[in-house]
């Protein structure tokens, strides 16, 4: 038939027709081929958890950074004096192929040049050192997803909507799940709503009201709850509560791997202090996160209304307790799941170059800004989170954490943790030791707290500040890191 078509056409139009119908054909390959590129860096692009929502839509402003120019209105946010010190540092990041990370890596170079003075006059763009970019080592992340994993969260919506923004770093496009389980008097609407919001920000969340069970109930129900919702896929079941922080997803799923998943485990962390374990016992403290198989689960669920009647007041002592009374699994014990069972200054453990698995307790007990410290993830990846490094101007950068100068005749013994929270060394030295006591500020160190990680449009601007005490100047220490 085709060739009866082609016989009544005029041949001298043939070799016409032919080449229009190649180029035709030539020019749709072509957009298809870019349409598929696109979808391949979108597909990406959203897989990555590190790509900020508000880059992906557009809206990151132009640079504030001049390599030349300092923009005083930029750190018009942060009251600083009316006069301040003020220096800079572009860092460019280098993934290495490695999954150890060293707790001090050695840098030949210094870290920030020398300072100089600026008035807080919020107009004006005035000249500032021409930074050279500082290359810096930081390792890759193991090559794991967490599609293995079911998380759950009994929490109300409130705080639900607070913690958004800490579980953007380590949750979305992980394909892990999330059930969270609220008070049963919350309204339907907002329910739907927070949930909605969740979904759309690629978090794969299940939210649902409870049946008006108390608090500590609630939580022991998780486990019920993601036995029933489990997946072929899952092997673990996560129970975290709302500010549980996890600086690296794949690096927990990589230890849970160590595992074999075809046992019964029960891996969680005790508290940090002895005296919580004298009064609770050797029991899982849930805000470091419990992680539980699928082998234990199955046990659980076989004795949970028995287990459901328990009378304790904390959820963590209802699951212990059901565990310990009806199964042979006892604790795995896990000092890198961090309770945080720890009053005033935390700033040993942040600056301790240690890699946690997890972080809690960190907008109660003590306060430290988790999102702005993970959002620097977003240039280099979740392992240079904490990492910490020592120049050749006797800066130590803990990255997200802070920018310490040491005094030069202070001997730094990197191993050791400085104990600069309260109560006695012996309350915490099972876990967090060896201490070095806690350097003098002013005096033997001068300390720059992370207040802020500011999006650009090539980078993250980290913002360091020592506040000036006695009428001295405020000290500004900024670093970029560049994509």
């Amino acid at each position: 038939m085709l060739r009866r078509i082609f016989e009544r056409r005029d041949h001298s139009k043939v070799p016409r027709i032919a080449l229009r119908v190649w180029i035709s054909a030539l020019v749709i390959l072509v957009v298809f081929a870019a349409l598929l590129l696109s979808t391949r860096k979108q597909k990406i692009d959203d897989y990555n958890p590190f790509t900020p929502e508000s880059e992906k839509e557009g809206k990151v402003e132009k640079s504030t950074w001049d390599s030349c120019k300092l923009s005083v209105a930029s750190l018009a946010p942060y009251n600083l004096t009316e006069s301040f010190d003020y220096s800079r540092r572009r860092i460019q990041a280098e993934k290495v192929d490695s999954t150890d990370r060293k707790i001090l890596t050695l840098s030949p170079h210094p870290l920030i040049p020398a300072s100089r003075s600026y008035k807080n006059v919020p107009e004006d763009v005035v000249d500032a050192q021409c930074d050279e970019a500082l290359t810096l080592e930081v390792p890759s992340s193991p090559p794991t997803q967490a599609i293995n994993l079911l998380f759950g969260i009994a929490t109300n919506v409130e705080r639900l909507r607070d913690s958004i923004p800490q579980l953007l770093h380590w949750l979305p496009h992980s394909g892990a799940g999330l059930l969270v389980v609220t008070p049963s008097q919350e309204n339907d609407t907002a329910v739907d709503e927070v949930e909605a919001e969740m979904r759309k920000l690629g978090i794969d969340v299940t939210v649902e009201k409870a049946t008006g069970t108390p608090f500590p109930l609630t939580y022991f129900s998780l486990v019920e709850r993601l036995y029933v919702r489990r997946r072929p896929s899952t092997r673990w079941i996560g129970l975290i509560d709302d500010d549980t922080f996890f600086p690296s997803i794949p690096r927990l799923s990589a230890r849970l791997a160590s595992y074999d998943d075809k046992k019964p485990f029960f891996i969680a962390p005790v508290s940090e202090d002895m005296e919580q374990i004298k009064k609770h016992g050797i029991i899982a403290f849930g805000g470091g996160g419990i992680f539980l198989s699928m082998p234990l689960v199955e046990n659980i669920h076989n004795v949970y209304p028995e287990c459901a009647e328990s009378d304790d007041w904390e959820g963590d002592q209802v699951l212990s307790h059901c565990i310990y009374h009806h199964t042979s699994t006892r604790l795995t014990i896990d000092y890198d799941l961090h309770q945080l069972d720890l009053r005033g200054d935390p700033s040993g453990f942040f600056e301790s170059g240690r890699e946690p698995l997890s972080i809690h307790h960190w907008k109660s007990w003590f306060i430290v800004n988790i999102p702005k410290l993970a959002a620097v993830g977003r240039i280099c990846g979740p392992e240079c989170l904490l990492q910490r490094w020592r120049f050749a101007d006797n800066i130590i950068l803990s990255n997200g954490y802070s920018i310490v100068e040491v005094r030069e005749d202070i001997e730094f013994r990197p191993e050791y943790v400085e104990k600069t929270w309260e109560f006695e060394d012996w309350r915490f030295e099972h876990s967090l030791g060896p201490f070095r006591p806690a350097l003098l500020e002013e005096d033997e160190k001068v300390t720059y707290l992370l207040e802020d990680s500011v999006p650009e449009s090539n980078g993250i601007r980290q913002v360091y500040i020592h506040r000036g005490r006695d009428g001295r100047n405020d000290r500004v220490l900024e670093l970029l890191w560049n994509r």
